[in-house]
């Protein structure tokens, strides 16, 4: 996830590594979902780094992240259908704080459940990478509106799954199995959480400003999600003392930038300004540690997937301005944003 995250190149004696620990293990089947979803992870992010160096075309970067999530997709498919230990089902429980939805996912043990997030969190990333490589050819109006609509579906359902396991991993999923290693999971539990809490921000900026019937519920819909989201990092990081939850949560209560490649239309902040929700939770939170504001004087802090000072690289030689390569054709899904029951 690391090299993922900053684009580096991943050493190759991880790759290494994951193979002698395979042929080591008792019982080396039990792992193979986590360690064929590990050889993708490396994949993307060395796609990532090439991305960066400028080493890769458009139309070879795009072809290669199409071809990730395809196998993404598979993996999931062949997981659920082929390893009964990996395997969740959705499970109504009592309506608690600590779950989203009165639904979590119920898995057989660990390491299942942060191995699913941490796939739905990849995904995501995977997705954007996606969508703002096809914009790079220039599609037209309404093929650009059907990418964008398919995408938001993708991580609309991405983003649901996550909020369904976090209980899980902080111990909040009975009758369904619940972590007994809660410190370590809820680790695991940061960064899918704040993809998720990315997308709900890009759903919200959506809605602003709408009229349209239904758009009103919709958007509170979002913005209660992304309160749940925001009470489970205090959660992480007041009750299980995990501290650098506070810094992940900031970025997505303002306190960093997060740039606008990824979330289209208001910042957070204006968010803030016309939805009260919002304004609420920025106001009650503590006061900034003194080591965000050193970070956000230093000009770092987390980023989603693209800095604000970088661009998605042209590859060697560039592209011609009247060349029009592949769109995404990626099927046009109408997003349901209300509650779901069952």
């Amino acid at each position: 996830m690391y090299c993922i995250w900053d684009d580096i190149e991943p050493p190759s004696f991880l790759v290494e590594w994951n193979e002698i620990l395979h042929e080591e293990d008792d019982d080396p089947g039990r792992l193979n979902p986590a360690d064929s979803f590990a050889n993708t992870c490396y994949d993307f992010a060395r796609l990532e780094n090439r991305m960066k160096l400028n080493k890769i075309s458009d139309e070879e970067a795009l072809a290669e992240v199409n071809a990730i999530d395809t196998r993404l997709v598979q993996w999931s498919a062949d997981t659920m259908a082929n390893h009964d230990y990996w395997r969740y089902y959705d499970l109504q429980v009592d309506d608690s704080p600590h779950v989203w939805n009165g639904m979590v996912h119920a898995y057989a043990g660990l390491p299942c459940p942060g191995v699913w997030n941490t796939y739905r969190g990849v995904r995501i990333m995977v997705s954007r990478a996606q969508e703002y490589l096809a914009i790079r050819f220039c599609p037209s109006a309404a093929a650009q509106q059907s990418q964008h609509a398919y995408f938001r579906a993708v991580r609309r359902k991405l983003t649901d799954d996550i909020c369904a396991t976090i209980p899980v991993s902080l111990g909040h999923a009975k009758p369904a199995y619940s972590s007994n290693c809660v410190l370590i999971t809820a680790y695991n539990s940061i960064w899918p959480l704040f993809f998720a809490g990315t997308c709900v921000l890009e759903r919200i900026g959506r809605y602003a400003g709408k009229s349209a019937p239904g758009s009103g519920s919709a958007s509170s819909f979002a913005i209660a999600q992304l309160s749940w989201i925001l009470e489970r990092f205090d959660y992480i990081s007041k009750d299980l003392g995990l501290r650098w939850a506070d810094g992940v949560a900031a970025t997505l209560r303002g306190d960093f930038k997060i740039h606008d490649d990824i979330l289209r239309g208001m910042s957070p902040q204006e968010m803030a300004n016309r939805y009260p929700v919002i304004q609420r939770l920025l106001a009650d939170k503590p006061s900034k540690p003194a080591w965000i504001l050193d970070i956000e004087q230093s000009g770092g802090g987390p980023r989603a997937m693209i800095e604000g000072d970088r661009h998605l690289p042209k590859g060697p030689g560039g592209l011609m301005e009247d060349l029009k390569g592949p769109n995404w054709l990626g099927r046009h899904v109408d997003e349901e944003d209300e509650p779901r029951d069952g």
